[in-house]
């Protein structure tokens, strides 16, 4: 048996999206194998990488209550000299570690290739496949820090060189390879994702979920990190237009760890004129997320710019009404079954999310939910197996 040997690092601490895209790829990962999957961590500790394996529906007593708080008295992350510097030292580490895993696995019998989940490789181990989530470091650099910015650029100059297949997570991603870095068409593998979760059980009734979370009885629901190219200070400018009388029957929630910012995006979130009436839940675990979008009027994604948009994949997947930006993968995704509106439009959206909280959820709502169907884990991990069969036979 050959093994694909992954950075597992991912799977470890507070799972974010390329954390879930990983974990489920290996709890998808095919019986009839011809290649089985071992973390590189394994290779040394001969541990089993911490896997979560298939989302299941808790029951309404195992939903733990949130920790909802004005979006006035978040803190936000420090960037500091000191902190940047942590954050170069440690990367260097980390990748000189990754390397030596990956030189340590080469040496095995049955190794067969280096899979980097997360989007650059640290190691210059060959055959490698890479999976690339979105470019939006390289195309909207002012949305990202300057240390990131550069050590993207450095980093993808080198995958340039030693990755031999470029997994993208939708067309629109494979579209910015090539427009960005000219890479060929024959190096790339378009492979979507899919949602984790599919129909809520019958007792997870909006009603119940929202008074076992502890979350308001009308709410609009952001997920995400809060972070620039999220666009939620967009958001907060169409709330703000709502009378106060509107803002108090329906809250805006946004579920999600505090990310990178400047002092002034941090400022624009913190001490915007209604940021005392939008709640924060902080980082929430699979269960307590699923919860907030069953129980939500429906969910919104104004982002400048996504590889994929696992959070309104995966509101469609439960029949949760959902507004997206004009950003090319959402688009892409959705396939017109939910309503756009620029990203620059506050009015848009303001008008978007109050139609959200007015309506209820019907056909567009089933069309949505038929074509996340469409999309399977099942199908995402049978394609990254058949493609690095192929690679190494």
């Amino acid at each position: 048996m050959k093994y694909a040997y992954y950075n597992d690092r991912p799977l470890s601490g507070q799972r974010t999206g390329v954390g879930h895209y990983l974990d489920l790829v290996c709890a998808y990962w095919p019986t009839d194998r011809a290649i089985e999957l071992r973390g590189l961590g394994e290779s040394v500790t001969r541990r089993k990488s911490a896997q979560t394996g298939l989302f299941v529906f808790p029951s309404l007593e195992g939903l733990a209550r949130l920790e909802l708080e004005p979006v006035s008295a978040m803190r936000p992350p420090k960037d500091t000299g000191l902190t940047r510097l942590k954050t170069t030292i440690g990367r260097r580490g980390y990748e000189r570690a990754i390397n030596r895993l990956a030189w340590l696995a080469s040496k095995r019998d049955g190794f067969g290739l280096v899979f980097e989940p997360n989007h650059l490789p640290a190691s210059g181990v060959r055959p490698c496949v890479a999976t690339i989530h979105d470019l939006s470091v390289l195309e909207l650099p002012e949305f990202h820090p300057d240390h990131r910015v550069q050590w993207w650029r450095r980093a993808m100059g080198r995958a340039m060189e030693t990755v031999d297949r470029f997994l993208c997570v939708s067309q629109s991603t494979a579209d910015a390879m090539v427009r960005v870095l000219g890479c060929p068409q024959d190096r790339l593998e378009v492979i979507p994702l899919a949602s984790r979760w599919g129909r809520a059980p019958d007792e997870w009734t909006p009603a119940l979920v929202r008074r076992q979370l502890g979350a308001p009885e009308r709410y609009l629901l952001h997920v995400g990190t809060i972070e620039p190219r999220k666009n939620i200070v967009r958001l907060l400018d169409a709330y703000g237009t709502w009378t106060k009388a509107e803002r108090a029957q329906t809250k805006l929630v946004l579920c999600g760890r505090a990310g990178w910012g400047s002092e002034g995006f941090w400022s624009s979130i913190i001490d915007h004129p209604v940021a005392c009436e939008v709640l924060a839940t902080g980082y929430a675990s699979d269960a307590q997320l699923a919860g907030l979008v069953r129980g939500s009027l429906g969910t919104l994604c104004p982002s400048h710019y996504e590889g994929f948009g696992l959070p309104t994949m995966e509101s469609m997947a439960m029949g949760v009404p959902t507004v997206i930006s004009c950003a090319d993968s959402l688009v892409e995704i959705t396939g017109g079954t939910v309503p756009v509106v620029d990203t620059g439009d506050t009015y848009g959206w303001a008008d978007a999310m109050r139609g959200l909280g007015d309506s209820c959820p019907g056909e567009r709502c089933e069309r949505a939910r038929q074509r996340a169907e469409g999309y399977s884990w099942a199908i995402t991990a049978r394609k990254h197996h058949d493609l690095m069969v192929s690679i190494i036979t």
